[in-house]
């Protein structure tokens, strides 16, 4: 599993967790800001285009 798969599902988990545990509310929602943190960093980035081909009329 790559990174940016796997802070998604952590995000997801931690989220669930805070609506099913009202006690540990706060703690399961940082959780999840943390790993939307961390998906952030992992998230793909738009390729660009090479050096002079933006300009190509093909």
């Amino acid at each position: 599993m790559d990174m940016f798969t796997h802070c998604s599902a952590m995000a997801a988990f931690c989220r669930q967790r805070a609506r099913f545990e009202d006690e540990h509310n706060v703690f399961w929602t940082r959780e999840a800001e943390e790993w939307d943190k961390l998906l952030s960093e992992y998230a793909p980035q738009p390729e660009s285009a090479p050096e002079g081909i933006e300009d190509c009329k093909c």
